[in-house]
């Protein structure tokens, strides 16, 4: 009797693991998605290339960076001396930090 509760135990542990981790990955991925259509629709647009630069890469299991691949997307971003910043990547980001804890609340419970 111990060893089928134990079995038990260890099929329902793997279970809410296996979902756990399955949801983690999906609200990863979503994030990354919903910061990438942001920064695009933040960055401004001269001949649209940065714009176009700006992708959700996946980097393994739930890890993710988006990137803007436009060489002088860091200088649009921060600014240089005489030209300010025109932030997109940040604002998109820090846009979606609170939606993205609240679903990790959820699949926690």
């Amino acid at each position: 009797m111990n060893a089928t509760v134990t079995a038990k135990c260890t099929n329902f542990t793997s279970q809410i693991t296996g979902r756990l981790l399955v949801g983690l990955d999906t609200v990863v991925s979503q994030t990354a998605q919903a910061i990438e259509q942001s920064a695009q629709a933040n960055a401004p647009v001269d001949t649209g290339f940065l714009e176009s630069s700006i992708r959700a890469e996946r980097l393994g299991y739930a890890r993710y960076a988006v990137i803007a691949e436009a060489f002088y997307a860091v200088y649009v971003e921060l600014g240089v001396r005489g030209s300010p910043g025109q932030p997109f990547l940040m604002p998109a980001y820090l846009a979606h930090l609170n939606d993205f804890f609240a679903k990790l609340q959820r699949i926690v419970g």
